[in-house]
């Protein structure tokens, strides 16, 4: 049987005693708080533009397919984000690390649900262009 002893040193620091002696630091594990700036095409008025924030571990694709449907969407419609090379589509949880990727410094980012899909316009991918790049879908 193992014993279990936290002990409070301050707000953010407590040690844990299982076996062997723990220290997890609270302050560390604070969030980062990212701010999603939503336009939606389309919407009531007085929801065609929402500002969130949001936990950047909680920022995945079914998450935010579940913060457009409380605008009246589904997770058939569109969503985007708006890159710095143009509007990249948001189909999966890739797109979303690569748009988290992509504004790391400034921790916002502009997306756009709409019902009627964009008409895109598919880079060609020239000699110096990374593979990254290699399929992304803008308009």
């Amino acid at each position: 049987m193992l014993t279990f002893v936290a002990t409070v040193i301050s707000p953010t620091k407590i040690i844990f005693h299982i076996g062997a002696q723990f220290y997890l630091d609270l302050a560390t594990m604070a969030a980062e708080i990212w701010t999603i700036n939503l336009t939606c095409d389309g919407a009531e008025l007085g929801q065609e533009y929402v500002q969130r924030e949001m936990d950047k571990d909680e920022i995945c694709f079914f998450n935010l397919i579940d913060m457009i449907k409380e605008y009246g969407y589904t997770s058939m419609d569109n969503l985007y984000y708006k890159s710095k090379d143009g509007m990249v589509v948001i189909e999966f949880d890739n797109n979303v690390m690569e748009m988290l990727e992509e504004y790391e410094s400034e921790k916002e980012v502009t997306l756009f649900v709409t019902r009627e899909k964009i008409a895109f316009m598919v880079p060609t991918k020239s000699r110096s262009a990374s593979s990254k790049t290699e399929g992304t879908k803008t308009i």
